[in-house]
């Protein structure tokens, strides 16, 4: 008997399939971590150390 509530595919287009795959998880793993290293690349870049050390300054030494 199938339980036909709660279900989050009305049309049931995906009965087989009750989640993730092992596969799945690793390419999705590693796709983490690719998007993990170019950020940690663009941050650590010379541009923007000076930009938000610039910013610090320029918030600090702030006038009225």
């Amino acid at each position: 008997m199938r339980r036909h509530y709660l279900r989050s595919d009305p049309f049931g287009l995906f009965d087989g399939d009750d989640g993730m795959s092992t596969t799945e998880y690793a390419i999705g793993t590693i796709a983490a971590a690719a998007f993990a290293a170019v950020l940690y690349v663009i941050v650590t870049g010379d541009g923007i150390v000076d930009a938000l050390t610039g910013l610090v300054r320029d918030a600090l030494d702030f006038k009225r």
